[in-house]
């Protein structure tokens, strides 16, 4: 028995195995003169034989039967573009190694829209959607017919019935009158939606946050026309607040009183506490790693604290934040941080600590945050050391227009960052100073493949006294985020020594092109300028090279190699970049 199956296996295997070697190979050649390239594509992809072409399973038998059904396939699927007497003349050249399969066909004369029948009846009448829908509507009298662009009519005014808040809307009436002796054809659509309906109360299912917390997430009020979009900008708020693990929003339109729908918000709140690890490399910071911990649901209405170390061969930070929600608790809050900070780099020292107490603002792209802080610093630059007590009041403007924004493969993304912040002696200060600084970086997708990127620094200060301000509030240039091919922070204005101590002004700038050849993988190529200096004695560096990037889940590793050019021995130097991408 054992001998049979194991005979009866080895004979199908051995079956399988020589349809396998001996799968035609073949080519389809399709001859539509009356189709675009797209429309001749679509009629391809619906002929069985094209569909199969890479099965291993192929025989010469399968295969011309396969062939003689391409011609009712084909004339089948010109009937969606309006052609309803076509023709094909089909060939088998039936060569030694490859066969080919060629189709003439003539699509003959199409049927044309002679009218458009679109009618519009209830609350939506009125609705700037539905109306515009109608006036573009992508057939008109006179356009050859199209039943597919006929459907994508229809499914979008379904989706609108849903999205806009017509839950009683439907179609009267949808068909296309053919006349085919006379080569036309008449569509015809008659809508009802029905009443718009509203806002209704929102049911928060959990037992975590209180409910007047919650609804400060609500964007929208309570008789306001239902929109679907503003649904999803609710998911969005408490996705963001980064408290809860699973967000489910159902409308539920069934138990609809006077057209008002009541919302139930599912939530499953994350765990109290986050622990936070992580490593890396930058050619910057040499190894690094941070450790944090995040205490969430402090308080019922969201309170939350965290804390981080962070640690590498220049820079070691502890970090708290305890963070208190406002009115939109999704972007706007009270912050309160506390921070350790000790940076020693070849050109500078510095170890400060700092309190501060913050106003987040954020309306649609920007965030607004608004701070008072207090920096008490211990720092060293070239042969001088010093110390300061400052009180700093500080705005910071940041800009994200794709935070509002569907994101496309094409066009221009950006974003920009701008901070102004000062002291003065009368207010518990060491010494006066004013400063703004300005960062920008810009991605232009010029194909699916190539994009440029630039960015820039431009910062300046007004100070009564340079030496007693601080390093960490001084403007310095050069590493893996400035100009590449000079170390980290080793550009600036030097003493009489010819050591940096850093300057009032920051000029620099970037531009870079970026070509992915494989998928995950692309390389680059960049020139950089500009350097930190004191008024009116700007003196740039540049930065040029080439580099390979690999794009992770997290974001992208980049590696590149960069040659000091205005160095007169043209330096080289390696910077590893590790980012998230944006």
């Amino acid at each position: 028995m054992l001998k049979n199956y194991l005979t009866a296996i080895f004979i199908g295997v051995s079956l399988l195995a020589s349809n396998v070697v001996h799968a035609r190979a073949f080519t389809i050649q399709l001859n539509i003169p009356e189709l675009t390239s797209t429309q001749k594509q679509i009629v391809l992809e619906n002929i069985s034989l094209y569909r199969q072409k890479i099965s291993p399973l192929l025989s010469d038998d399968y295969v011309t039967r396969l062939y003689l059904n391409g011609k009712q396939e084909i004339i089948t699927t010109l009937q969606v573009f309006g052609f309803y007497e076509a023709k094909v003349e089909s060939d088998l050249d039936k060569g030694d190694d490859r066969w080919t399969i060629t189709y003439n066909v003539d699509a003959g004369q199409p049927v044309i829209v002679e009218d458009v029948e679109l009618v519009i009846k209830g609350e939506g009448d009125t609705d700037r959607e539905f109306i515009t829908w109608r006036e573009k509507f992508p057939i008109q009298a006179g356009d050859r017919l199209n039943h597919d662009l006929y459907e994508q009519a229809k499914s979008q005014l379904q989706n609108m019935f849903v999205e806009r808040g017509y839950f009683n809307g439907r179609l009267i009436r949808h068909e296309i009158q053919l006349k085919l002796k006379q080569h036309s054809g008449k569509i015809v659509i008659h809508v009802d939606t029905g009443p718009r309906f509203r806002f209704g109360d929102v049911t928060f299912i959990q037992e975590t946050f209180d409910n007047d917390y919650l609804r400060r997430f609500i964007p929208f009020s309570r008789g306001e026309i239902f929109l679907a979009s503003e649904l999803s900008k609710l998911q969005k708020n408490l996705a963001v607040s980064g408290e809860f693990k699973t967000i489910e929003i159902v409308p539920l339109p069934e138990s609809a009183t006077n057209n008002l729908v009541p919302i139930r918000v599912m939530l499953t709140p994350r765990k109290p506490l986050r622990y936070k690890i992580g490593g890396g490399y930058g050619t910057d910071t040499g190894v690094r790693g941070r450790i944090g911990v995040e205490r969430r649901q402090i308080t019922d209405t969201g309170h939350r604290a965290d804390a981080e170390a962070f640690i590498s061969r220049i820079l070691r930070t502890v970090t708290a934040h305890y963070r208190i929600p406002l009115t939109k608790p999704a972007t706007d809050g009270l912050v309160f941080t506390g921070e350790h900070k000790r940076e020693e780099t070849d050109t500078s020292f510095s170890e400060s600590n700092t309190v501060s107490a913050s106003h987040v603002y954020g309306l649609k792209s920007w965030l607004r945050t608004t701070s008072l802080s207090y920096l008490k610093e211990n720092y060293a630059a070239g042969s001088e050391a010093n110390k300061s007590n400052l009180v700093i009041p500080s705005i910071n403007f940041l800009f994200d227009p794709e935070k509002e924004r569907r994101p496309t493969l094409y066009g221009l993304r950006w974003h920009f960052d701008l901070n102004l912040k000062g002291a003065h002696k009368d207010l518990a200060s060491d010494v006066s100073f004013v400063q703004g600084k300005l960062f920008g970086e810009f991605r232009y997708q010029l194909t699916r493949k190539l994009s440029l990127v630039a960015r820039g620094d431009i910062g300046g200060s007004l100070v009564d006294d340079f030496a007693s301000l601080p390093v960490s509030q001084r403007f310095f240039a050069g590493g893996d985020y400035s100009i590449r091919g000079f170390d980290y922070k080793s550009l600036g204005p030097t003493d009489e020594n010819g050591e940096v101590v850093g300057g009032t002004h920051l000029l620099v700038g970037s531009i870079e092109g970026q070509y992915m050849f494989i998928p995950n993988w692309d390389v680059a190529m960049f020139y950089d300028t500009g350097n930190a200096y004191d008024k009116d004695q700007f003196e740039p560096e540049q930065g040029a090279g080439a580099g390979i990037g690999y794009r992770l889940p997290f974001g992208i590793v980049r590696v590149y190699g960069a040659v000091a050019l205005s160095k007169s021995d043209n330096p080289t130097r390696l910077h590893v970049i590790v980012s998230a991408d944006w």
